[in-house]
């Protein structure tokens, strides 16, 4: 990855002439470029954000063409992947899509969005599945500094809405705007959202199946429980030894807190419990 220009002229060309260089080359040349970007762009967040090591390095990325026109520059499924434009560094910034994947990991599937969109509203009676993740993409992209101060111009704000930021997306949900458009109170926040998060509903033509054989990447549950617990554990001791402080993911702090006090089962007893369930329902129940 390159450093980006300030200057908004020269930055144009510059992209423009990017995109110029990369309908020469061909679509290999870019989704390979766009790989080494992606593995570059973790790596710096991994380094700059090392107590979200655990959540960083246990995502699967996967490239989808055309993703950018049909939904946003990034989403996720709820086994964790992220898909991402190959386009992605050539329309935005490093730190936009810096920002972009941190909104990803941390806003969607840290935040247990997939869980939480099912449990408020399976059916998507309440509001339309789009409508669920706007309020998700609300409550995250002001949740934290450093995605908030890093996002493209024009991604959803609650303030569009005439509601205030920092609430939480069940919070948006209960407040969310009546009616279909413009600006102030009750109004529809329009902006750009992201590809996915909410993962209610039939999936997005472009997320992968399910974990399993001749399927690429994504974690089951009790191994996301444990990357969780993971994490939240390293959130707890950055916030106690001063890592957390300045790094602009504060808001983690709250979380790690209330995902660490909360029982949990352990993933080892879910785990022997589905084997046990899956073992019953296949008629072979004789073992111990």
């Amino acid at each position: 990855m390159t450093p980006s220009p300030s200057n908004p002229s020269v930055k144009d060309e510059l992209q423009e002439l990017h995109e110029q260089i990369v309908l020469l080359l061909g679509s290999d040349a870019m989704q390979e470029e766009a790989r080494y970007d992606m593995m570059v762009l973790r790596g710096w967040l991994l380094q700059k954000f090392s107590f979200l090591g655990c959540s960083l390095s246990s995502i699967t990325l996967v490239q989808a063409e055309g993703l950018i026109e049909a939904a946003g520059p990034m989403a996720c499924d709820r086994w964790w992947r992220v898909y991402y434009d190959p386009m992605i560094f050539v329309k935005f910034t490093n730190l936009q899509c810096a920002a972009m994947l941190m909104h990803e990991v941390v806003g969607h599937l840290l935040g247990e969005h997939f869980s939480r969109h099912e449990a408020l509203d399976p059916e998507n009676k309440a509001l339309s599945h789009e409508g669920h993740n706007k309020c998700q993409d609300a409550a995250i992209n002001t949740g934290y500094k450093f995605i908030q101060e890093n996002l493209p111009d024009g991604c959803i704000h609650p303030s569009k809405w005439g509601l205030p930021p920092k609430k939480s997306y069940e919070w948006y949900v209960g407040n969310r705007p009546k009616d279909g458009g413009g600006q102030g109170p009750g109004k529809d926040p329009g902006g750009t959202q992201c590809g996915g998060g909410s993962g209610t509903g039939k999936p997005h033509p472009w997320e992968l199946p399910a974990p399993g054989k001749d399927v690429h990447g994504g974690m089951n549950q009790a191994q996301q429980e444990v990357v969780q617990q993971t994490t939240a554990t390293q959130v707890a001791m950055a916030a106690k030894d001063g890592t957390m402080q300045g790094s602009g993911m504060g808001g983690l702090t709250a979380w790690a807190e209330q995902y660490l006090a909360e029982p949990k089962v352990r993933w080892q007893d879910k785990l022997s419990s589905l084997s046990r369930n899956a073992m019953a329902q296949a008629g072979d129940q004789d073992w111990t």
